[in-house]
């Protein structure tokens, strides 16, 4: 399983609620302009429960934009690459349930490309109505 010091990004907080055989949850802080670069997992789905938002879940195959406000939450099926971050470059908070399956991490992308995408992401601004809302759940 992917450790988080093994992650080839940083965040502003990450709490480990708990870990057992193939299914991981923890609480994820996002700070502005902060985000979860584009990756996919061979073998787990994410479940992401918004806690403080909104949030944006972006994903690939099909390419979609979620958006989720506290208490939303929305199933990133496995092999499906996806990126997270604040709405508008702010913060969010979120709630992740990894699994049932070992954890691994595949970046999209060279290691520089992350580090574009950030930069990018502290000065994107979204044309109205180019989000998606997710349903509550």
């Amino acid at each position: 399983m992917t450790k988080p010091e093994d992650l080839p990004y940083t965040i502003q907080d990450r709490e480990l609620i708990g870990e057992v055989n193939g299914l991981r949850v923890q609480i994820m802080e996002l700070g502005p302009g902060e985000c979860v670069p584009w990756h996919w997992h061979s073998v787990v789905d994410d479940t992401f429960v918004c806690m403080e938002g909104p949030m944006i879940v972006e994903t690939r195959a099909p390419r979609q934009t979620h958006e989720l406000m506290p208490g939303d939450r929305l199933t990133v099926p496995v092999k499906t690459a996806h990126e997270v971050h604040g709405k508008d470059g702010a913060g969010c908070k979120f709630m992740l349930v990894q699994g049932i399956g070992e954890h691994d991490f595949h970046p999209v992308g060279y290691p520089q490309d992350i580090a574009l995408l950030s930069r990018r992401r502290r000065a994107a601004i979204r044309a109205p109505g180019a989000v998606r809302r997710a349903r509550g759940g």
